[in-house]
């Protein structure tokens, strides 16, 4: 799947750039090795002089995501199990089994996604250092980068975002030009207070691979000492 590109230009000079280079997947990997999801916006960074992602510091956002995935686990149930008077889970073995299989994989996901959410709130009250950079670990940064928060009708047409060219004055204005681009899927690693650690390429194309978030599902269970079940690694 290609994405579109989204182009920011200033109406005084000549500055010029896109947001391609803040594309790919940005986690934090714990001291227990497991790895969530760095809450990120477009900014601003002096030392990059240029349109960066930044991480993005929201405790209401970790409260909503947490009751969210609370209100999901919850309405998926109870494991699904079989009564001696219902016939026919026992006549129709193999498909009561794919149904519990669905079920089990669901759950486990679920119970990963609320866990992740959870860690996140604990991460971002242990922080010490603030919002930085995700290109280059500078803190001195501005965001939002989108201020401006009237509809965008027509992409092609040039948006002003509310953004003042920082050491020049004019205005940031952003349009898409109908190109749309595809890349090999990245993800980059940090430490909990921003350091990068490493970037490295995964399956897929634009966007990383379904086995990617189940084998980091996994990988995050075990990091938590969590059983991972059967169903889980089929």
């Amino acid at each position: 799947m290609s994405l579109p590109a989204t182009t920011f230009y200033c109406s005084r000079c000549n500055f010029n750039d896109g947001d391609v280079g803040t594309w790919g997947m940005k986690e934090y990997v714990l001291p227990n090795n497991v790895r969530i999801v760095v809450n990120r916006s477009l900014g601003w960074c002096d030392d990059c002089e240029g349109v960066v992602s930044v991480e993005l510091f929201s405790e209401e956002a970790c409260l909503r995501d947490i009751q969210q995935a609370e209100q999901s686990l919850t309405a998926s149930g109870q494991r699904p199990r079989r009564i001696w008077w219902q016939l026919h889970r026992f006549i129709f073995h193999r498909a009561w089994q794919g149904y519990v299989t669905n079920w089990e994989r669901r759950h486990f996901r679920l119970t990963c996604d609320l866990d992740d959410a959870k860690d996140s709130l604990t991460h971002l009250r242990q922080r010490l250092n603030p919002p930085r950079c995700l290109a280059c670990g500078s803190k001195k940064i501005r965001a939002p980068l989108v201020a401006n928060a009237e509809a965008w009708e027509n992409m092609e047409q040039p948006k002003p975002i509310g953004f003042i060219h920082p050491g020049c004055g004019g205005e940031l204005w952003m349009y898409q030009d109908g190109l749309r681009i595809g890349l090999r899927p990245s993800v980059s690693y940090y430490t909990p207070e921003g350091d990068l650690i490493d970037n490295e390429e995964v399956d897929g194309y634009t966007t990383a691979s379904s086995e990617y978030f189940e084998e980091r599902d996994k990988a995050n269970a075990i990091g938590r000492g969590r059983e991972v079940p059967v169903e889980a690694v089929m």
